[in-house]
Order: structure tokens, then sequence, then C-alpha cells
């Protein structure tokens, strides 16, 4: 639970800010290279080059759209005959050389095409898993060709800034060496609390009568750039969820937080703050006694519908949506760091208020556990039942900026409304996990309440903690966890 420390705006709160990658293990933040140059529509081309070149950070990528090196059967199950000592695995993902990446709190697995048994990884190799609190690890998402990410549990925010545990959680990121060894990153995420303004102590950047930043007032460099001072206000700590974007603006990954969304480049520093992050943006709610409401942005989604840039006419595919705790919203990618955080206007092309997704009373839980962003414009919000909440409220259908309700039993047939997922298919199916009753496949045509195409048979265990859809390769890889190993399922 997070509550922010001044009501900057009435209902939507835009904080932003920026911090330092701290690196462990080996020293530096990985090899670099210059960004590709994006198409007319933001986006990169398939193999992340406008000349048919590969950059040397997509080396090893396999061919996006063919079947990749793992099986095409139906089903594929993992666990302990591949060599995973724990049985509960709380997230399994690919990087773009198809190397599988799966987690369970105490360790992270690799295992590369060709081999059929698991490499484990602990902190005796590297892993920030000392600097984490119970349970531990929390997400694990591959991104370039051997490259992955690792998010840990970190503390309630009690002081911010004089927290003794301010640093511990947050992230590492992990380059797997042709030796099987790993080089570890580790990313101590700060964040500045008033959009990067540098200011004494106590006092408040200069705002303009509508409540925006001054751009007068922001102190410059003598190259002209903003000048940035508090690197030491720590409020994002645990991690909810990854999102790595291979398919609109390769190498972005988003990174949903206790407390907000920020974003990492890995290894393409940002020329203007000379940092490979940004941290961090959301929207928020207040309450009934004025008090901000944000955070435990569990649910991630990329759009594949063209959406309409702030303050512009020129659409852009692969915009974000983050669904929280109290709140959920949307925000188109930005060419650089720079421009993701610190902005003069408001940057979000959807800020959920009144309702927030669902019809609850000012202030209260909504919980969204998935986000399914299709290609015709529709957005589903899954309500879980996360946190310990026991009455997830269901599905909100968003269509031409309009919330529809559904009851996962009487409208689509589920036997439960755990959802504890929600997910995409590239035919805009979508798969909805739930949590203790099996993972299904819905087709949201025709609207509202869709048709039902049945149950996934054959998962292992009894719980499914998340879903991940592997759309570089062609049949669809879908990578379900649960409390017994997990299951690739190869779907047409």
């Amino acid at each position: 639970m997070e509550t922010s420390r001044t009501l900057w705006r009435a209902l939507i709160a835009l904080v932003a800010g920026l911090g330092l990658a701290l690196a462990c293990g080996k020293a530096g933040t990985g090899k670099t290279s210059s960004p590709v140059d994006p198409q007319a529509d933001g986006s990169l081309p398939p193999d992340g080059s406008v000349d048919g070149s590969v950059p040397d950070e997509y080396e090893g990528a396999i061919e996006f759209g063919t079947p990749g090196p793992w099986s095409r059967e139906p089903i594929t199950l993992f666990g302990a005959g591949e060599g995973l000592l724990e049985q509960n695995i709380v997230e399994a993902s690919t990087d773009e050389a198809q190397n599988i990446w799966a987690a369970s709190n105490e360790a992270v697995y690799v295992l590369r095409p060709g081999e059929s048994r698991f490499r484990r990884y602990t902190g005796e190799d590297g892993l920030n898993l000392a600097n984490a609190l119970s349970p531990g690890i929390r997400a694990v998402c591959g991104g370039k060709p051997n490259e992955a990410f690792v998010g840990y549990q970190g503390s309630e925010v009690r002081d911010p800034q004089q927290d003794p545990d301010m640093h511990r959680g947050k992230l590492d990121r992990v380059l797997l060496q042709e030796d099987g060894t790993l080089e570890v990153t580790f990313y101590d995420v700060h964040n500045n609390d008033d959009v990067g303004i540098e200011r004494p102590p106590g006092q408040k950047a200069a705002r303009l009568p509508n409540g925006l930043v001054d751009p007068s007032a922001v102190p410059r460099l003598p190259d002209g750039t903003p000048a940035h001072t508090d690197w030491s206000y720590n409020e994002n700590r645990t991690v909810q969820r990854f999102l790595y974007d291979h398919l609109f603006h390769r190498g972005t990954l988003y990174v949903g937080y206790n407390h907000s969304v920020g974003r990492i480049d890995a290894g393409k520093v940002d020329p203007i703050h000379t940092l490979d992050y940004a941290d961090h943006v959301h929207p928020d709610v207040t309450n009934a006694q004025g008090v901000k409401r944000m955070g435990d942005w569990a649910a991630l989604a990329l759009d594949p519908f063209p959406r309409t840039l702030m303050r512009s006419t020129e659409t852009r595919t692969g915009m974000l949506w983050m669904g929280g705790r109290w709140t959920a919203g949307a925000r188109h990618w930005t060419p650089g760091l720079w421009e993701w955080t610190d902005y003069l206007e408001n940057p979000f092309r959807y800020a959920f208020t009144s309702p927030p997704v669902f019809p609850v009373a000012q202030g209260d839980d909504v919980y969204i556990s998935g986000i399914a962003a299709l290609s015709d414009g529709k957005v589903y919000f899954a309500s879980g039942p996360l946190w310990g909440f026991s009455n997830p409220h269901g599905i909100a259908a968003l269509k031409d900026d309009q919330f529809t309700y559904l009851s996962p039993e009487s409208d689509l047939g589920l036997p439960a409304r755990d959802i504890v997922d929600l997910q995409r298919l590239p035919d805009d199916t979508v798969l909805v996990a739930l949590r203790n009753n099996g993972l299904w496949r819905w087709d949201p045509k025709p609207f509202p309440n869709g048709r039902l195409l049945g149950r996934i048979e054959g998962l292992p265990g009894g719980r499914i903690n998340r879903v991940y859809v592997d759309q570089m390769v062609s049949p669809t890889a879908v990578y379900v966890a649960t409390d017994r190993g997990f299951a690739m399922l190869r779907l047409d």
C-alpha cells in the first residue's frame, strides 16, 4: 500500500523521477550500442534495424515469426525432472535467443535451446537475493538475447529518505555468459518527487495557474539541460510485474512497482540525464479523506491498436496500459527516457478516476490483476484476488471510452472469479487465468459476453501464478507458472 506525501492534484497525480543504476558483480550496466531509429509510427522493425543490419545487442536473436527451438506439441511440462528444485514457480519467460527463464522465490533458472536441464542461480551466483525481503523473488522477464530481469520483494515505505531498508528489494539485470555464468547489474531505483525540478529542501516547484510546472523555473545546466539534485527519495521497492516490449518499441522494459511504473532501456544511456532508466509515473485517486491512493501495479499490457498521441493527430501502436490496486491508466512510449518522466503537461492518454475502472466508493480498492488490449481498440480489465482481497469485481470492458461490466460466472460462464491474469493472444482471443480454477480461453466477440472456448487441460498443480505470452514465435508460445512447475503451450 502506498500513499503520497502531498496532494499534487485533486484526483490524478503525475509524479515523476529519475534514478541511478548501481552495478553489482561485474562493473557497468552491460554492453551499450546506439539506439535504433524508429519507424514512422514510432515502432521498431522486427529485427531491430532499419537497413537490414542487426545491432550487436541483438546478435543471437531468433527470426521473429518462426517456430523457434522448442517443442511444437500442444503442451510441454517442466518440473523436477528438468532440474527445478522448487515446485512453486512464480513466473516463466523467454528472451530473444529463446532461453527459457523461470523463477521460484528462492532461485532463477535458465534452460538454453538444445539443453534438457535447467541451470540454477542464487545469491552465490551474483543475484541480489540477500538484498530482498521475504518471499524473495517476485518476477522474472526475458529481454534481449541472453538478457533477463529479476524483481525482488522490498519493504513497506516508512520513510522514503531515512528508512534503513530503502535500498532493499528492487531489481537485477542479468546477462547470461557463454560459460553459463551471470553478469549482474543491480538497479537501486531512486525517484525525484517533483518532476525533476531542482529546489532547496522544502521548496515546491513553481506552478502556473493551471497547476503545471513553470518551464522558466526549471534550473538549467550550462548546456541548457535541466538540472537535478534529489537522488535520495525511495518509493519503488517491490517489483510486482515486468513487461518487456519485443514488438513495438524493442528494448523497452516496463516495471510495475509497489508505488508506480518505471521504464528501463537497459544499456542505452539517455543523453540528457545520462541514465539508462527513468522512474516513475502513475495515475492515482483520492479517498474521501483527501489522501491519494496509488500503487501495486500488477497488470501491464501493450496496446496493438493505433492510438492518437496526446496533443497531436499522430497515432502510434504500443501504448502501455497499467493497472494497480486503486486505478488504471495508459500512456504512450516516448523516444527518450527524459520525456517519459520530465513532462510539463499531462502525459496520460487515460487516467481513470470516476470510476477508477470499477464503480467503487471513492478511494476504495479495485485490484486490477490483468489487462488485455485488443486490436479493435477494446480493452479488458480483470479485478483479482490479490493482496488477500476475497471479493474481486469481475471484468470491465472499455469500448468507445465507456465501461461495460461483466460477471465471470454469469456472463462468461467461468466457475469462479479469482482472476490472477488476463492475456491477449494474437487472434484477439483472451486467456483468463483463475488462481485455483484453471486457465480458460475466451473469445470476446460478440460484444459484450463473447464465447467461452473452453478450459486448457493438462496444466501442472492446482494454482496458477502468472501467464506469459511469447509472440516472438509462431505458433504462439504461452508459459503458465504454477505451484507445481510450469507448462509451455503452443496455441495456433
